[in-house]
């Protein structure tokens, strides 16, 4: 039998179920009157003889769900009638229907947002494509036992004198008030970068271009690059966006470059500028940076971790008064941490949380299978003195339940109450 005869003779066995049954009835009552005929034509009284066609047929009522099961996709006509039965016990108990569904949407929705939020924060990678060659380098005080960020003279010595990284780069991470005539003023956050910056984590803009070491000389004039979405929701993606001046904390800055969408490293960043040393920052106890490099081809971080340890060692020797006990460290890249941070932390929570649920929804499905016991403990009275006493739709979903005994109906799993016989 092809597919198409198949699912003919489920769509005739659907919807003209009755003319199908009848005709089915029939036949079955012709070859039992058939029979029988035969018999008395033997010799066989009339009544004997229906009797004995009976019993070779076995069965009417047996033979007609035989041919049910022998009937093309007869599974998914059973699954039509039990939908149909299933509706019709929610719309009998609307109140019931109603708390059940609300309960189950509360759980998938804190499910949903929950896995939402993990898969968000275990995916972060900020655009990197080489996320295993970036490092993070930062000191801190031996004799205190404090991590800091590290100044920019310690940083600049740090660039020139380290080998085991193909660049190192510096950043601080500053909110800044953005305003100009495309739109009202906005909050974003502006990363301070140094001009190798994007040079080290092997970025290059989408349009115009990135920053160059005249960028980050006193004096020069001051850029802008923008993030995709920056350029996206407050410039509508304006072709001409370059040259344009915008004002960053009243400092008007011309924009040189977008960077593509998902580039927003190295802290979820929407703006970026030169970083532009001023006397304060000069200062080598004045330690406010955060930097980040690329490990060279073939080189691990215990390697550049062990370098950097010795530079810094060189440099407490050289200025005692400022770096005495300072020391640097080498790090993975921090995604690598906050993934670690959010899959023990929010993880938890959701552990937590999916077994609240679990139990909720396990409890809303046995109150759900009350209308079902209502039913069969009504056939059950007919034949036996079983008696209850009415279920407690609050007990259900506060957790209650009673111990094995005659108050359960024979046959029946996981019946936790009793139910009231009508």
């Amino acid at each position: 039998m092809t597919l198409w005869h198949r699912f003919r003779s489920w769509l005739r066995g659907t919807f003209q179920r009755s003319r199908i049954e009848r005709e089915m009835d029939a036949e079955l009552r012709f070859h039992i009157d058939a029979y029988a005929d035969d018999l008395v034509r033997a010799g066989v009284p009339r009544e004997e003889a229906v009797r004995r066609a009976r019993i070779e047929f076995g069965g009417i009522e047996k033979t007609k769900e035989e041919c049910r099961e022998a009937r093309a996709l007869s599974w998914l006509g059973q699954l039509w009638r039990d939908i149909r039965f299933g509706l019709r016990l929610l719309m009998k108990s609307p109140g019931f229907t109603a708390t059940a569904i609300i309960a189950l949407a509360l759980g998938i929705g804190a499910d949903t947002a929950m896995y939402t939020i993990v898969n968000g924060a275990l995916s972060w990678d900020l655009g990197l494509d080489n996320r295993d060659q970036i490092v993070m380098v930062r000191s801190s005080d031996l004799r205190r036992g404090e991590n800091w960020g590290v100044s920019y003279p310690d940083f600049r010595d740090l660039r020139a004198q380290v080998k085991s990284l193909a660049g190192l780069a510096a950043y601080q991470l500053v909110p800044v008030n953005v305003s100009d005539e495309s739109a009202l003023p906005e909050r974003y956050y502006c990363v301070q970068m140094s001009a190798n910056g994007f040079s080290v984590v092997q970025h290059k803009p989408l349009l115009g271009r990135d920053f160059i070491p005249a960028d980050e000389q006193p004096g020069a004039p001051p850029v802008l690059m923008l993030g995709y979405h920056v350029w996206r929701d407050r410039y509508g993606q304006d072709p001409d966006i370059l040259g344009k001046t915008v004002r960053v904390d009243e400092v008007p800055r011309a924009v040189i470059g977008v960077m593509p969408p998902g580039r927003r490293f190295p802290e979820d960043t929407d703006l970026w500028v030169p970083l532009i040393p001023d006397a304060a920052s000069e200062k080598r106890d004045s330690r406010e940076l955060m930097l980040f490099g690329r490990l060279r081809d073939g080189v691990g971080v215990a390697k550049a971790r062990t370098e950097v340890a010795a530079l810094s060692g060189r440099l407490a020797a050289q200025y005692p008064d400022t770096n005495k006990d300072i020391t640097a460290d080498v790090r993975a890249d921090p995604g690598d941490y906050r993934r670690l941070f959010y899959e023990t932390a929010v993880c938890g929570v959701v552990c937590r949380r999916r077994l609240r649920v679990t139990d909720r929804v396990r409890r809303c499905g046995e109150y759900a299978s009350w209308p079902c016991r209502r039913s069969l403990s009504r056939d059950f009275h007919t034949h036996g003195d079983w008696s209850g006493e009415d279920p407690n739709p609050a007990a259900a979903f506060a957790g209650e339940s009673r111990p094995l005994g005659s108050g359960r109906i024979p046959g029946i799993v996981g019946c936790g109450r009793r139910t009231e016989v009508v």
